[in-house]
């Protein structure tokens, strides 16, 4: 995970999108490389992609309010905003002071 991040710092994301996809393949579980695939993804205009992984990760670990917050950003910007605001009312029942 440590080299997805770098390469993502360093607008790789192409590569660190790989990284992290590589990371995967070893440890499906892990919620952490879910989330940081979707926000490469996310930076890099793949929404639907990375709403895929951020559902994974919640999939993975629900009680995580900053799964639920993330996902809510990516659907309040591409206008879905019944989904976004149910992805806020779960992280605000997780973490009331997320937002």
């Amino acid at each position: 995970m440590q080299l997805g991040n770098t390469l993502v710092r360093q607008n790789r994301l192409s590569d660190a999108i790989a990284t992290y996809q590589t990371a995967l393949q070893f440890h499906p579980e892990n919620f952490e490389i879910h989330l940081e695939l979707a926000k490469t993804l996310e930076k890099d205009q793949k929404s639907d992609e990375a709403i895929a992984f951020y559902r994974c990760a919640i999939e993975l670990n629900p009680d995580y309010s900053w799964l639920h917050k993330h996902l809510g950003d990516i659907l309040a910007e591409r206008g879905q905003i019944n989904e976004a605001s149910a992805s806020y009312r779960h992280a605000l029942q997780l973490q009331p002071r997320i937002l």
